[in-house]
């Protein structure tokens, strides 16, 4: 089946309508991006622009933005735990090239659930054989629902970076349903390493119950889907799904890695929350 060509009425659509719903849900922020940080005053959020701030200067002064010498002075620390979360700091400290600290990172957080309802309305196109409507009332869900207000509240900015799931879902089912090739499980590959780079437990809570489930109905239930007799071997749907899963694999290692050095298990061994 021939994929549907992307509009630039589909790709604006779902922005501006999305950045309306994201104003809102944030508001009365948007009157104050420059002196208030995002979420309620016990929030995280100003432990985020710290950490980008201090990237950000590292890298001016040619210095490794993942050695945090600027908050624990004068030794400071080596943090792997940061590089395997880069959807945490590297957007806002780009963003801090050009904007200052709080307006930078106030101004991701809003980007970043825009994303989020747009991934999830570009899947839902897909799942509703494109009707417009369902798709944008399911990306207003998935950007909006209780659970994500509360990480909002609180400025998890991590948390709230789960646009590449949806977009690894679509993958997929394209791969699975519109026999979809390559250029589409690279893609996934790429969409699976965000689906899991914002936190580490994301792998565990997002991406790897939507490909166990799947994975067993495919199994169980549709076999046909994985394995084509009447297709050839480097273009069946099995190897394309095995080829997206190495190539986020072999993504997700590269900032996963350092975890798993002596001094990474260091790292990880010694948090703990205060109190």
């Amino acid at each position: 089946m021939k994929l549907r060509p992307i509009s630039l009425e589909r790709l604006l659509l779902p922005l501006v309508i999305y950045t309306l719903v994201a104003l809102i849900l944030v508001w009365p922020l948007p009157l104050h991006l420059n002196s208030h940080a995002a979420g309620a005053g016990y929030a995280d959020t100003y432990t985020y622009i710290r950490a980008s701030w201090a990237a950000k200067e590292a890298l001016l002064h040619g210095h490794n933005p993942l050695d945090q010498t600027l908050l624990a002075y004068p030794d400071g620390f080596t943090s792997r735990l940061l590089w395997a979360s880069p959807l945490r700091w590297i957007p806002g400290t780009l963003l801090m090239f050009v904007f200052p600290p709080l307006l930078a990172m106030n101004l991701w957080l809003i980007m970043t659930l825009v994303l989020n309802g747009t991934a999830a309305y570009w899947l839902g196109l897909e799942l509703s054989d494109y009707h417009r409507f369902a798709a944008l009332l399911g990306g207003l869900v998935f950007m909006a629902f209780p659970n994500m207000q509360g990480h909002l509240s609180v400025g998890h900015i991590e948390i709230l970076a789960v646009y590449g799931l949806p977009l690894f879902a679509l993958c997929l089912w394209r791969i699975l349903y519109r026999e979809a090739g390559w250029r589409t499980a690279a893609w996934g590959s790429l969409c699976l390493a965000l689906a899991c780079l914002g936190i580490v437990s994301q792998i565990i809570f997002n991406a790897l119950p939507l490909t166990v489930f799947w994975g067993l109905y495919l199994l169980l239930a549709d076999r046909d889907r994985l394995w084509r007799r009447d297709l050839r071997l480097r273009d069946q749907p099995w190897l394309k799904v095995a080829g997206m899963f190495a190539g986020g694999g072999a993504i997700l290692l590269v900032f996963w890695g350092p975890l798993l050095t002596s001094a990474g298990r260091v790292e990880i061994e010694t948090l703990h929350e205060t109190g």
